[in-house]
């Protein structure tokens, strides 16, 4: 265990935040502290806010390190057909992927998470398919709506 004295704005502006999230300064801090870590030890990787939280991400693309970790898999492997698809260099490949074998739980909870993310949205867009099927439609191929006269 650690003791960080803060700048009195800089604590202020901690503790503000920590009020808005609901978490403890301490804990914010904490994080910040491991994504300094991690950003240091992972040059190649950077971090966003999303709906799942902060996220890893390949530095330079929009590609998240879990979802490139799972095309990884898909692909079987071959890293030169994933740089070519996703126009990524190897250098950054092999830094996601190691990456995501320091952090195996994490990118394990994401690609669950986004998993059942997909099955959620497979099972929506079934539901959405058959309410079109079932609604009647003119012969111009729109629903029919209000009363007929």
């Amino acid at each position: 265990m650690i003791t960080v004295r803060l700048p009195k704005d800089l604590g202020f502006g901690l503790e503000r935040y920590a009020a808005r999230t609901g978490h403890k300064a301490a804990y914010l801090g904490a994080l910040a502290v491991d994504e300094f870590m991690r950003r240091r030890n992972f040059p190649l990787i950077d971090f966003r806010e999303t709906a799942a939280g902060r996220v890893a991400y390949v530095k330079g693309t929009r590609l998240a390190v879990y979802w490139l970790v799972a095309a990884i898999k898909r692909l079987r492997g071959d890293l030169s057909k994933v740089a070519q698809t996703w126009d990524v260099s190897p250098e950054k490949i092999r830094a996601a992927l190691h990456y995501a074998e320091s952090y195996p739980e994490e990118i394990k909870s994401l690609q669950e998470r986004a998993e059942e993310n997909r099955a959620a949205l497979q099972k929506a867009e079934a539901a959405l398919t058959r309410v079109k099927r079932l609604t009647p439609r003119h012969r111009n191929g729109k629903p029919r709506t209000g009363v007929r006269r």
